[in-house]
């Protein structure tokens, strides 16, 4: 491994917040310096150009991260096997373009195909996001390594292993959660909830739940279940990745985990086996 591959800068970019970090060291890496400005995708430059004022961050890889809020996901199902990488580029460029319709042609269509072939995961980022990345990177003279949506990142973290045969897998942040249906370690169906709860949005669970008995998590999971035929599963395992506090009222079927002490792990070797995140290919 390179010198400069000591060196990481981590943003993590929220819709009203980013955060940059300095990280040195390998393979157990330490966190040198920290930055933090509101804003979302358009304080990227300032808080690069700010953790540069505070360390040297020139030549250092950019890892950054999506908040989901900022992407667009979705699972199209049919028999994959067999398809060229060019066919099924032209086929999850078609569903993000069914799916976002005229929004489409402004947004990087990136897809994964899982390994049963049956399901496809699509990501449609915004181009103007990439495009305000790439600058802010060129800007401080990073090298953008990698870009990974909130639910991808996670997803490498905790589905290594085996995975229950069925699961809910949700990764929260403030504002939205992202939920997947799992079975046998593939991903078949996503969907958007409301956001975890922290400050005014916790208030707000909590009167929620108040009058409806249940905390919105739940009653989005359980609509998406029942929608599937699967609400009367009693094998289900379910799983929270969030930084904020849970809601109230939430149930206590899930096992919740802290995304805080994930948030610094040091990126795989190149080495490694390929995830999620980092074997997403570009569509058409």
């Amino acid at each position: 491994m390179s010198l400069l591959s000591n060196r990481r800068v981590h943003l993590l970019v929220q819709p009203t917040a980013v955060r940059a970090s300095l990280w040195r060291g390998w393979p157990k890496s330490s966190k040198v310096a920290e930055q933090v400005r509101d804003g979302g995708i358009a304080a990227a430059g300032d808080v690069l150009a700010a953790l540069a004022g505070q360390a040297p961050v020139a030549g250092a890889s950019l890892h950054v991260e999506l908040a989901d809020a900022l992407v667009h996901f979705d699972v199209a199902s049919g028999d994959f096997a067999g398809k060229s990488a060019h066919q099924l580029s032209l086929f999850a460029s078609a569903c993000v373009a069914e799916l976002l319709g005229e929004q489409a042609k402004d947004c990087t269509v990136r897809w994964q195909l899982q390994r049963d072939e049956r399901h496809l995961l699509l990501c449609a980022t915004p181009n103007a996001v990439i495009s305000a990345l790439a600058d802010a990177a060129i800007a401080q003279r990073l090298q953008l390594a990698s870009l990974s949506p909130s639910f991808a990142a996670q997803w490498n973290r905790h589905a290594r292993g085996r995975w229950p045969d069925a699961a809910v897998f949700a990764v929260a942040s403030t504002n939205n959660t992202t939920i997947a249906c799992v079975r046998h370690g593939v991903i078949t169906t996503m969907s958007a909830g409301p956001g975890s709860s922290a400050g005014v949005d916790a208030r707000r669970a909590a009167a929620l739940s108040s009058v409806i008995g249940d905390a919105p998590l739940d009653l989005h999971v359980d609509r998406l279940l029942a929608g599937l035929g699967a609400d009367g599963e009693q094998s289900l395992v379910y799983l929270l990745v969030t930084a904020a506090k849970p809601q109230p009222a939430l149930s206590k079927r899930w096992r919740i985990v802290s995304t805080e002490p994930t948030l610094a792990a040091d990126p795989a070797p190149d080495s490694a086996r390929a995830r999620l995140g980092r074997r997403w290919k570009n569509g058409a």
